[in-house]
């Protein structure tokens, strides 16, 4: 059986938790703000609830998929997606291999690239910028019945 879970751009901004089922999959969507501080001399990672967002914060998402089924899901695939004014940092998302999109709807592996005419008219490959990534996708396979996966992604809140 096919399944794949989207949750809404809107939703993944202002909700620091939210619980969705999609039929048998329950998918729980946490957003933390994640700031560094001092301790003893050493840099440690400290979470809240990513209630209001300025810019430059680092925001950390992280979505449990959970089979509430009797049976087993076959492939299940966990959708991020990623607002506008964000920057991901693609190095956070987990678990790997992980796909990215630039519009939501068609997926390729990581990094992004595309073709750009070069001032000497030559075709160049390039990487598309994190900025304009739209969503990003992980192919979880087979849930066991009662079995959950987590994916996280991290992404920073854009200056402008």
């Amino acid at each position: 059986m096919f399944l794949l879970a989207r949750l809404t751009a809107f939703m993944f901004l202002l909700v620091s938790t939210s619980l969705w089922a999609a039929g048998p999959l329950a998918i729980e969507l946490k957003s933390e703000k994640v700031t560094t501080v001092m301790v003893l001399g050493k840099p440690e990672e400290r979470r809240e609830a990513a209630k209001a967002v300025k810019p430059s914060e680092l925001i950390e998402y992280r979505a449990n998929y959970k089979n509430t089924s009797a049976k087993e899901l076959r492939g299940v695939q966990a959708v991020l997606p990623i607002p506008s004014g964000m920057t991901i940092d693609l190095n956070s998302a987990k678990p790997l291999p992980v796909q990215a999109s630039t519009d939501g709807r068609q997926f390729y592996p990581v990094p992004l690239t595309r073709q750009v005419r070069a001032a000497d008219g030559q075709l160049k490959t390039v990487n598309v910028p994190l900025s304009e990534y739209r969503a990003l996708r992980w192919s979880l396979g087979v849930l066991a019945a009662g079995a959950s996966r987590d994916v996280v992604l991290r992404a920073r809140v854009n200056a402008n």
